[in-house]
């Protein structure tokens, strides 16, 4: 059945402010997939706040004509679908990167992450990073530990200071008598 185009407008619409939304996008291949496998990647990714579509390549290229999301030009060629990220993006890297181990028929392209360019390797970097709670806790602990560097280093300088003053004093004592 053909899409009348209207309908192509809308949905071409509704895809862009999909992805000018969205916190990540990663686009795949997803031939080989049965419609089993499409069910259970697109249950796992709904769980973390991402929706995956399977989207025709000329109306994908109209959704992403201008702006950064031109820079998924690249990616858009032959099967195309797209894990549209509005939650963590590093917990989707990890679904995707799990899933493709499981089942080798999907295949990454690259994606946005914000407004940079992803390559496959980078999406792969991505998922093996830390979950944010790990990572915002490895900066609080970093920022906690700076206060008391500055404190020991001041500590020291004063001492350095302090006994520097003494000698002084010592030393003028002695060539005053």
């Amino acid at each position: 059945m053909h899409k009348t185009r209207a309908e192509k407008e809308r949905i071409v619409s509704d895809l862009r402010q999909s992805l000018e939304r969205a916190r990540a996008v990663f686009v795949s291949d997803y031939r080989g997939l049965n419609v089993a496998e499409m069910t259970e990647l697109r249950k796992r990714l709904r769980e973390l706040d991402t929706e995956y579509r399977v989207v025709k390549n000329t109306l994908m290229r109209r959704a992403i004509k201008d702006g950064h999301l031109c820079s998924l030009e690249d990616f858009v060629e032959g099967p195309t679908a797209v894990a549209i990220v509005n939650g963590e993006p590093v917990q989707v890297a990890k679904a995707l990167k799990d899933f493709l181990d499981e089942y080798p028929a999907l295949k990454l392209k690259g994606g946005l992450l914000g407004e940079k360019v992803l390559k496959v390797e980078d999406v792969e970097r991505l998922s093996k990073l830390p979950p944010r709670e790990v990572l915002l806790a490895q900066v609080v602990g970093g920022l906690n530990t700076l206060p008391a560097r500055m404190v020991y280093v001041f500590h020291g300088l004063l001492q350095k200071l302090l006994l520097t003053l003494k000698a002084l004093e010592e030393k003028k004592g002695q060539s005053q008598s």
